[in-house]
């Protein structure tokens, strides 16, 4: 006789079955989340090996194969983040072992093969946010639903990823970014086995994403031949690099403060042993200890992998690859407030300034003695004009711009996020922020797949409302 228990418990296994998706890649089968009836979630996807113990500090690697059908239907933990602020996504779980991608995508695409694939590095200053924070919802509804599998990498950030002290050898620079681009060669490799057209990957990045997005996709080094990247989207770009000397200092005391390292005494060799046996966590602490006395450790080298060390950024962006870019920001970016400013501050230095401290010191006295709501923070400034010149460079090359900014109030450096990723919505609703919603994240979608905001239509063209609409918000925009 058949109980009533066993029919729950055949329906429940066949929900479950249901609700999976099992793939085949080049590393091993992976069993992701099936999510209203045709879309699917492949998270904690490995691209290289854990970054732990003698792995620490030094540069990923490809990971080794998996023997069983890993399972990928939840978030891995977020790479270690300075937590110094208290925001939700500091309360996400972290780990070191943390080199995972995340993939949106749909049946449509796991039968074709042959989706158009958008990369997003998140934000964050290579020193805080994570991979795994962002809407799910929003993600397929936006852009799975509209042929696009979305990718989400991890990379290491703050001390883990920017640990530098002059030697390549020792640890060598960039290490975080240089995950990304490891990132980005798993998922050209990997992409069919999701869907995607491995011919059609584009990059889109928000703050230091977009940094990242931005000279990963003018690099001569990394894409010479446009055969990894075909288009890029750059959303508030800051391209403050740190200077070698001053991160180099800082590397020292850090390593002094963790008791890792003493002058005139301790070998290279003995500092980095040292480091790798520490605690993460305590290394974590230190770093903030660190920030308390201005000392940040938040932005990469303009040097490896997108360019040679020590090569100058004007000769970098003079001989971009030509490619299609849409860049812009929000009109006010950090606002008009003051900040409390490393020491010293180097504004400007993306610019290639030939004497960098003194233009630093003179902004610095130009900008404190401007009266009170005259002139934005350093911050708004240099990613105002790095989307200027980053724009020209690329028309320059021979590359094709489409250059916007969102006049939406209020207005922030994350507050276009809610309208391309679905976070940080906004404390109070306006009607006009509905006719944003339905814009953005649809422009961003029209340009990552027909290398066009608006495609098929010119300026006045008013056959279709709704692109219409989007052409008379990107006109203001514009």
């Amino acid at each position: 006789m058949i109980t009533t228990n066993f029919f729950l418990f055949l329906h429940i296994f066949v929900l479950q079955v249901f609700s999976q998706k099992i793939i085949s890649t080049s590393y091993g089968r992976l069993e992701g989340k099936r999510i209203n009836g045709n879309q699917y979630m492949f998270k904690n996807v490995p691209y290289a090996k854990p970054p732990i113990g003698n792995l620490r500090f030094s540069l990923s690697v490809f990971t080794d194969p998996w023997p069983d059908v890993r399972n990928a239907r939840e978030y891995s933990p977020a790479c270690m983040s300075n937590a110094s602020v208290e925001t939700k996504t500091n309360h996400l779980p972290m780990s070191e072992d943390c080199l995972y991608i995340n993939f949106f995508t749909s049946e449509k695409c796991l039968i074709s093969k042959n989706c158009t694939t958008l990369l997003y590095y998140h934000g964050g200053g290579i020193n805080s946010g994570s991979a795994i924070q962002f809407n799910d919802t929003f993600i397929l509804e936006r852009y799975v639903q509209n042929d696009i599998i979305f990718v989400i990498p991890a990379y290491r950030m703050g001390i883990f990823g920017l640990l530098y002290f002059g030697d390549d050898s020792v640890v060598p620079h960039n290490l975080g970014i240089r995950d990304c681009k490891l990132a980005l060669e798993f998922i050209h490799q990997e992409i069919s086995n999701f869907g995607g057209n491995q011919d059609d990957i584009n990059l889109l990045g928000h703050s230091a994403g977009g940094h990242i997005s931005m000279v990963f996709g003018f690099s001569r080094l990394i894409d010479p031949d446009r055969r990894l990247i075909k288009r890029i989207t750059v959303i508030s770009p800051p391209p403050t690099y740190d200077m070698p000397e001053l991160l180099i200092k800082n590397c020292y005391d850090f390593a002094r403060r963790v008791g890792c390292y003493t002058p005139n005494t301790t070998s290279d060799q003995e500092m980095i042993k040292c480091l790798r046996a520490k605690d993460a966590r305590e290394l974590i602490l230190v770093q903030r200890e660190m920030e308390a006395d201005l000392l940040y450790m938040w932005n990469f080298l303009p040097g490896e992998p997108f360019m040679k060390l020590g090569q100058s950024i004007a000769d970098f962006k003079e001989n971009a690859v030509p490619r299609e870019m849409m860049i812009g920001s929000t009109i006010n970016e950090n606002g008009y407030d003051r900040r409390i400013k490393e020491n010293p501050s180097i504004a400007g230095n993306f610019m290639d300034w030939e004497n960098p401290y003194e233009v630093a010191h003179r902004f610095n006295f130009i900008h404190d003695s401007a009266p009170s709501g005259t002139i934005h923070e350093s911050f708004t400034q240099g990613i105002f004009v790095s989307v200027a010149t980053y724009a020209t460079a690329q028309l320059n090359s021979g590359g094709k711009v489409f250059l916007f900014q969102s006049n939406q109030q209020p207005s922030s450096h994350v507050s276009d996020m809610q309208y391309f990723v679905g976070t940080h919505r906004e404390d109070y609703h306006t009607p006009d922020m509905d006719i944003m919603d339905t814009f953005y994240s649809k422009m961003i979608v029209n340009f990552t797949k027909y290398g066009e905001p608006s495609p098929g239509k010119k300026f006045g063209d008013t056959s279709s409302p709704t692109e219409d609409l989007q052409i008379q918000l990107l006109e203001r925009l514009m």
